[in-house]
Formats: C-alpha cells, sequence, structure tokens
C-alpha cells in the first residue's frame, strides 16, 4: 500500500490535491505499520527476558497487532 501510494504521484504529473492526498496514505500507513513493529518488538523482548505474561496480557498483545493488520487490510 505504501508503495503502490507513492509510485502514483512519481509515475505522472498530479494536481497538488493528489499529492497531499497520496502522501496523507502514505503517512497513515507508515504510522500503522510502526504500531504494529512495536506490538510486535514488546512480545519479543517479553520473551527474550523471560517476563511471565498472564493470559490477558498476551491476548491483548495479540489482539492488538492482529488489529493493527486487519484494519490496515480495510
Amino acid at each position: 500500500m505504501i508503495r503502490g501510494e507513492a509510485d502514483v504521484p512519481l509515475s505522472h504529473d498530479c494536481a497538488t490535491g493528489e499529492y497531499r492526498e497520496s502522501l496523507a496514505i502514505v503517512l497513515d500507513g507508515s504510522r500503522r505499520l510502526s504500531r504494529l513493529v512495536d506490538a510486535w518488538s514488546n512480545l519479543a523482548r517479553a520473551d527474550a527476558e523471560h517476563v511471565r505474561l498472564t493470559a490477558s496480557q498476551i491476548f491483548e498483545r495479540f489482539y492488538g497487532a492482529y488489529l493493527i493488520i486487519y484494519l490496515s487490510a480495510e
């Protein structure tokens, strides 16, 4: 998604509004990707440090990552 949106304005001349729209989509996608990486990093850090997580903590972290992936597919 991010790469596709970046390709559009670079492939041909666009009006200013089209550039802004593409940049807004790229920014939104990169924010979602950052949240997803943060969620996975937190899980990996907890695993590496042998932190004991409750079932609800594990669910919250995986569910958060799942929502990021699911919502980004829309």
